[in-house]
């Protein structure tokens, strides 16, 4: 059986069948943002890696390497920031073309070294090899979190507010602006600094568990709607979503309209944001809203509620108008 047969995520549906059952000292292993590992009884470690391909995941016709090494560490560090908790140290390993500058390489880790210091982490290793085509890098971070402030996707509660950082789909307006329409970048840099140095919400993470009770949590890697659908599968709860709360912004909106595309298809489908999607009682969402304008300047907007006695996600164009949400988003592997 072919990979594209069964899509990215049942072979790691796969992957973490033939590797559950082993003795050990994991929490949470393969299914979240992070492995959860336990360091004594109040502190948990955490452990997330991540790979990237030069052609699949970044061009270098469009990224600085000062860019590029600050965009790497941001997706995992956005990984450890939707577990609840804060990143300690990353280690880098790099497969470099052999005509590579070392230039290039230092500029990577300058950018790396920035969102670094911005986040509170330490880059403190890694390796560095040949590689016999394009650039590649594989990153892990470690990081820990209060064994009572652990956010996991599995842990929605019926009725719960669903929320979500900032305005998904701006990522994407970049990297459509940056793949289409190249010579527009300067009019669009908003949305293209979405895409090359995204901010993951570190310090609002540490805000969120300090202040409020949060249920399930997951960043937005895939898409808005793929990362919906992994906390209502992964908590058994379905959910209402309403269309006239997921608004794309001015920039967004231009983008697409320039490509002649829809502006809402970034925003439920685009991805890499990483964005922070999460869960809390409904009566806390006009608090968590208004006190992360107000502490942060952050959007935090309210985009439905789960529905613990249904599955499926239901998308809402009015109170009485909806349709199943499909689970859409990036697949490496999409099933044929």
């Amino acid at each position: 059986m072919k990979v594209s047969d069964i899509g990215e995520f049942g072979l790691i549906d796969k992957i973490a069948e033939t590797v559950s059952g082993a003795a050990g000292n994991a929490v949470v292993g393969i299914g979240d943002d992070a492995a959860v590992i336990r360091s004594n009884s109040d502190h948990l470690t955490l452990l997330s890696t991540d790979a990237f391909v030069e052609g699949v995941h970044f061009d270098l016709a469009y990224f600085s390497f000062y860019q590029l090494g600050w965009r790497v560490l941001a997706a995992t560090v956005s990984d450890i920031a939707a577990m609840g908790g804060v990143p300690t140290c990353a280690v880098f390993s790099l497969a470099l073309p052999q005509a590579m500058n070392s230039e290039d390489v230092e500029a990577f880790y300058r950018g790396s070294a920035a969102l670094a210091a911005l986040v509170g982490t330490e880059i403190v290793g890694g390796d560095i090899v040949a590689s016999t085509g394009g650039l590649f890098i594989s990153i892990s971070v470690m990081g820990e979190v209060a064994a009572r402030h652990l956010k996991l996707r599995s842990n929605a509660h019926d009725e719960d507010a669903i929320l979500v950082t900032g305005t998904p789909g701006r990522s994407h307006a970049g990297l459509r602006i940056l793949t289409s329409r190249p010579e527009t970048a300067e009019r669009y840099e908003g949305v293209v600094a979405s895409h090359r140095t995204p901010q993951p919400r570190v310090d609002f993470v540490r805000f969120l568990t300090a202040n409020f009770e949060l249920h399930a949590m997951i960043d937005l890697s895939d898409g808005l709607a793929s990362e919906i659908h992994h906390i209502c599968h992964q908590s058994g709860v379905g959910a209402r979503v309403y269309r006239p709360s997921l608004l794309p912004d001015r920039q967004t909106t231009e983008v697409a309209k320039l490509l002649g595309e829809d502006a809402f298809d970034y925003v439920m489908f685009g991805g890499e944001d990483f964005e922070l999607l999460f869960t809390a009682p409904s009566e806390s969402a006009p608090a968590i809203v208004s006190q992360a304008a107000a502490e942060f300047g952050l959007r935090v907007s309210k985009i439905g509620e789960i529905s613990g006695g249904a599955t499926g996600v239901r998308l809402y164009q009015d109170a009485e108008t909806w349709q199943e949400l499909p689970r859409k988003g990036f697949d490496h592997f999409p099933a044929g």
